[in-house]
């Protein structure tokens, strides 16, 4: 017996990913979160209970869970205390961006979202379950493990990162780009006050009419929150058009003979859909059997006559005693 080893093909392709790579990334960008909730301090030892339903979600495979672990981790960087009555102190926005925290608890978020979302891809049912009743049903099918690509970990790293950074930029660009109608032009980037030196013969520049700093050495003035909400609305929307866009024109060029064949025919359904239903409609309307008119009772028409009689004679009654007028 041979004991060489066994020679290397290079063009076997690598073994794909298992479920424990994911396990261990969304383990790991919960420890990421943590970390970030520890410095800053938001919600103390109480906000890290916001991890427990990420651990559930990623052992137990509960779909529930990812949206409880984003509820309650919003709730605790908003109130850091854990009382929404409590005065909060939030972080100025013209230094909020590429700050260290921010960094390692927005990489763990989304880190721990990807994996626990490929991880359902991975480990959930194929096909839906059999409706409750069916005879003969059987164990739903659940997705193999060759069904992950080779090299996705490093293409979902790669991604991550890139969107993180992407993420930073976008604030950068909402907190230092100005919107002012009364102004021309109504869009420039945001220019904060110079600061002034102490030896300086020109007079200090105040931080607002209100203010008692002398100068702004150690201020750092920021964009208004309307200003910012619309270059991030502005923003948002221009690049969900394009990615939207170019993913759906991306796809639409890539299909083959068939694959258009179908497509043609679900846009023309979702063209004429609702003509068609219109159509269906006045058919089974036109097509239904009628049935004659229901004719009115002479007992009613007596009893509704009778009714008017009584309310008139009242009427007149009461005219000629009282002088009301009903």
């Amino acid at each position: 017996m041979s004991t060489a080893p066994p020679e290397f093909d290079a063009d076997e392709p690598a073994p794909p990913a298992s479920p424990g790579v994911y396990l261990a990334g969304g383990l790991g960008g919960l420890a990421a979160v943590a970390a970030g909730l520890v410095e800053s301090s938001a919600g103390g030892v109480v906000g890290l209970a916001c991890l427990i339903p990420g651990v559930v979600g990623l052992t137990l495979r509960r779909n529930a869970m990812p949206g409880v672990f984003l509820v309650l981790l919003a709730y605790f960087l908003a109130f850091p205390d854990g009382n929404p009555f409590a005065p909060a102190f939030p972080t100025p926005a013209g230094r909020s961006y590429f700050r260290l925290t921010d960094l390692v608890l927005v990489g763990g978020v989304v880190t721990y979202l990807a994996c626990q979302y490929r991880l359902f891809g991975l480990t959930t049912r194929a096909v839906p379950a059999d409706p409750a009743g069916v005879t003969g049903a059987e164990w739903p099918a659940v997705r193999v493990v060759t069904a992950a690509d080779d090299g996705e970990v490093t293409r979902l790293a790669l991604g991550l990162t890139a969107a993180l950074v992407a993420g930073q930029l976008l604030w950068l660009v909402v907190t230092r780009v100005q919107v002012d109608f009364a102004a021309f032009p109504p869009v420039s980037l945001f220019r904060p006050p110079v600061p002034v030196s102490p030896d300086s013969d020109l007079p200090p520049v105040p931080v607002s009419p209100d203010s008692d700093l002398p100068s702004v050495r150690d201020a750092d003035p920021e964009t208004p929150p309307s200003s910012r909400f619309l270059v991030g609305v502005g923003v948002a929307g221009l690049l969900g058009g394009v990615l939207g866009f170019w993913a759906w024109y991306g796809r639409a060029a890539r299909l083959r003979a068939d694959q258009a064949r179908l497509f043609l025919i679900d846009t023309a359904w979702r063209e004429s859909r609702r003509e068609l239903n219109r159509h269906e409609v006045w058919w089974a309307w036109r097509n239904a059997p009628r049935t004659p008119l229901r004719q009115p009772r002479w007992r009613t028409v007596a009893v509704v006559a009778a009714v008017g009689v009584a309310l008139v004679f009242a009427g007149q009654v009461a005219w000629a005693w009282f002088g009301v007028d009903l």
